[in-house]
């Protein structure tokens, strides 16, 4: 019964410092895994920044393209940037007006359909309007 009790106090502190260790061990884990999630929050901030930053220069630019293209043509009648495909698109008039016959002749296939990539130009076609992308 002395060599149980003998042993029971290192058995004690041996499972207490295992214990301990562990603890200390995940909350070091966790810790880490904070900083490396904060540090991914940051940098995906950043390029959203970024993104924003350089979607405002390709709107500007784009501004400047349509106001030197209202002075050089009188038919310009508006501008848009697409920050999907990074196209500035100019708009146009085109006179005189196509007759629907003409932008159906234009754009519809051999089945008398317009195929949807052509859908935006074809009613534009029928407002009597045409862009360009820059």
């Amino acid at each position: 019964m002395g060599k149980i009790n003998n042993l029971s106090l290192p058995i004690a502190v041996l499972i207490g410092a295992i214990v301990l260790g562990g603890f200390y061990y995940f909350s070091q884990m966790n810790k880490q895994e904070s900083i490396e999630r904060q540090q991914q929050v940051e940098m995906m901030a950043k390029k959203e920044l970024e993104d924003k930053k350089y979607t405002a220069e390709q709107k500007t630019a784009c501004l400047g393209i349509y106001e030197a293209e209202h002075k050089e043509w009188n038919n310009v009648n508006g501008w848009r940037y697409d920050d999907f495909s990074d196209t500035c698109y100019v708009q146009y008039k085109t006179s005189p007006k196509p007759t629907k016959a003409e932008c159906d002749e234009k754009y519809q296939g051999t089945d008398g359909k317009v195929a949807p990539v052509f859908l935006t130009d074809y009613l534009l076609c029928q407002d009597g309007l045409f862009t360009k992308a820059f």
